[in-house]
């Protein structure tokens, strides 16, 4: 099971602010990866990256610095990080995902 730990809950990206998302697990390997943030009503904002062949062990991070896919900051509010995997590119074996609040 992969595993997503986010450092901080909630952030500013008028002020700068930017969260980081650690994505990783316990017996490591390399899987094909891909984090999409989407609204609470499931719109999808932006790709943070899409089918990178990622190592898991140890695990790696990635910034969301509150902008949409137009380089716009979102609306305050709560946004779902996801990060999905497979095995081969374009496969998807497995998902996990995380909350985070943007503050305007």
């Amino acid at each position: 099971q992969v595993e997503i730990a986010v450092d901080v809950r909630s952030f500013a990206p008028d002020e700068g602010e930017v969260t980081r998302f650690t994505v990783g697990r316990a017996r490591g390997g390399r899987a094909f990866m891909s984090a999409r943030v989407y609204s609470r009503a499931g719109e999808l904002i932006t790709v943070l990256f899409a089918d990178e062949l990622r190592s898991l062990d140890p695990p790696f991070e990635t910034v969301w610095d509150g902008t949409d896919r137009f380089g716009r900051v979102v609306p305050g509010g709560i946004y779902i990080v996801n990060v999905s995997w497979g095995a081969a590119r374009g496969q998807r074996s497995g998902a996990t995902s995380a909350g985070v609040a943007v503050v305007r």
